[in-house]
């Protein structure tokens, strides 16, 4: 069997691949301030109850709709390219979609190869990743700016993003993740249903009743399931940005229909039945239990990552969404997203039975099918003028591997194929 050497930041990472135990390591040397905790962090949170408030202009709503688009075009393309019954040689997949034998062992280095070669193939400005194997950081890296060479150096900080020093990418640099907040979301809405201080067939509106007085018809009876897996029948199109219109307009059903304004909703629920404002949740329940210190929905106030498209132009910036980022707008690196996963994996923050029940029910997550078998998956757009933005996906492989990929270029390629790819190329 082929045995992996870890990244030079595993001794940091929280799992040690030989003892599945997994406790928690303590933190030492210049990686200390990387994991500072979550008071440490200098961001200003607005307080419970504000909602989705900030004024969006016309032509920021029709990009944040593009965007959505894009996400669920990237995923119903990735699982139109089904592999056949038999999977690849060798393998027989069982109707659960987990593999009988293996074949070759996997090989980080070839996946971490693939990728590398086809992002930069295709363009892109930079990008970051992080594989996890067996909860081990075996690989992570970046290539290309974060801020490129031609934006100009200014002697003195400024706030406008286009005049700052140029940056390279890192593994630890974060940049916005766009809709890959919903599984965070999701994470947080479980962990009240553990609780006990929430149940999937909940009524959503009851609970925030006295804020948004005025429904709908048919909006009385979704319950947090169907806001968590998009069958609400809400309006669509509508968006965070206008809550109240959106319940008064009532539902129309509960076909599935891939939108930003469920999650939003559910950031209601979360701070209704929490106390909390929904950001504060999540860093104090959530990610400060996986040693995740450094993720808010503001973006780094010194040089923070900008955007761009596949030409040397200058680079967009994405902003301050902390009142949506229940549905877009946290801001992570690949590294701290690969430790969210191994956290899920080894039901650090969840138990094994709702962990189980939130991946197989697709609860704030999607579902791929590869030569492997399923794997568990949310990727995110962000499009904005010019073609320039934010792709990415965060997956959960069979085989004990989990795998993030973060790219601040739109390009023509799909996030989850590629990541997708890459993982099956690692075993050939």
């Amino acid at each position: 069997m082929k045995v992996t050497r870890p990244t030079k930041d595993a001794k940091n990472f929280p799992f040690n691949g030989k003892r599945l135990s997994l406790s928690l390591v303590v933190l030492v040397g210049s990686l200390a301030n990387f994991y500072a905790p979550i008071s440490r962090i200098a961001v200003a949170q607005k307080p419970i109850g504000t909602g989705a408030s900030r004024v969006v202009s016309a032509d920021e709503a029709r990009y944040i709709e593009l965007s959505q688009q894009a996400e669920e075009t990237d995923h119903q393309e990735a699982n139109r390219l089904q592999p056949t019954s038999a999977g690849v040689s060798g393998q027989t997949q069982q109707q659960s979609g987990r593999i009988v034998s293996s074949g070759k062992a996997f090989d980080p280095t070839k996946m971490e190869s693939y990728l590398k070669q086809e992002l930069t193939k295709e363009g892109a400005v930079g990008f970051s990743y992080a594989i996890v194997q067996s909860g081990q950081l075996v690989k992570s890296g970046a290539q290309g700016w974060a801020r490129a060479s031609w934006e100009g150096k200014p002697l003195n900080p400024d706030p406008n993003a286009q005049k700052q020093p140029s940056v390279m990418l890192t593994a630890t640099k974060r940049m916005t993740v766009a809709s890959i907040s919903k599984p965070i979301t999701a994470v947080a809405v479980m962990k009240l249903v553990e609780q006990k201080k929430l149940s999937l067939d909940d009524k959503f509106y009851p609970l925030i009743k006295n804020k948004f007085p005025l429904a709908g018809k048919g909006v009385e009876n979704v319950t947090i399931r169907q806001l968590l897996t998009h069958t609400s029948g809400l309006k669509a199109g509508v968006g965070c940005s206008n809550l109240p219109g959106l319940l008064s307009q009532g539902t129309s059903g509960n076909s599935y229909n891939y939108e930003n304004s469920n999650f939003c909703l559910l950031r209601e629920v979360i701070e209704k039945v929490s106390g909390q404002n929904y950001v504060n949740y999540v860093q104090s329940e959530i990610l400060s239990k996986m040693t995740i210190g450094d993720m808010s929905c503001q973006p780094d106030v010194n040089n923070p990552t900008l955007y761009y498209n596949t030409s040397k132009t200058l680079g967009k910036l994405w902003g301050d969404y902390s009142d949506t980022c229940s549905a877009y707008g946290w801001y992570a690196s690949a590294t701290d997203l690969a430790k969210f996963l191994a956290y899920i994996r080894y039901h650090k923050v969840l138990s094994k039975p709702t962990t189980d029940q939130m991946l197989s029910e697709g609860l704030g997550w999607k579902k791929t099918i590869g030569t492997r078998g399923t794997y568990y998956q949310h990727g995110g757009d962000w499009i904005a003028s010019e073609n320039k933005g934010f792709t990415g996906v965060i997956m959960h492989f069979p085989d004990n591997i989990d795998a993030v990929v973060l790219v601040n270029t739109r390009g023509d390629f799909n996030k989850t194929t590629l990541l997708k790819n890459a993982y099956e190329a690692a075993f050939k």
